[in-house]
């Protein structure tokens, strides 16, 4: 589990590190925080409002939820597609490189700013 962590930290610092925006850097925080997480609680502040309280209705589930969302990005293989900002609101297309394996092709994670930092609102 170590070298897992490990790894993905390795993996989303060298790929965004050439970011100076905050979306890529949130959601980079967003799956190493996942890793870790026991509870919807310790991911709740890079959650945006309005998924929260999407989430909190069965938070145990949620977690699984996002957890299992997560396991469907094969890290290793994922890569930035673009990134569109607009005011407070950012999307993220990422290509997950790993449909032999089922996985749908792409993902957009969007993201809003909300009192001054990006939080996740939506992955699709």
């Amino acid at each position: 589990m170590k070298r897992l962590v490990l790894f993905l930290i390795i993996f989303l610092i060298s790929t965004f590190a050439s970011a100076s925006d905050g979306p890529q850097l949130a959601f980079t925080r967003y799956l190493i925080a996942i890793q870790s997480a026991t509870s919807l609680d310790d991911i709740s502040p890079l959650l945006s409002a309005n998924r929260l309280r999407t989430l909190s209705e069965d938070p145990e589930k949620a977690l699984t939820r996002i957890k299992t969302e997560q396991n469907t990005m094969n890290v290793a293989k994922m890569t930035l597609l673009q990134q569109k900002t607009t005011g407070d609101r950012a999307e993220l297309h990422f290509d997950l490189g790993d449909v032999a394996n089922g996985v749908n092709g792409r993902r957009m994670v969007i993201l809003i700013r909300e009192n001054g930092e990006w939080r996740i609102d939506q992955i699709n």
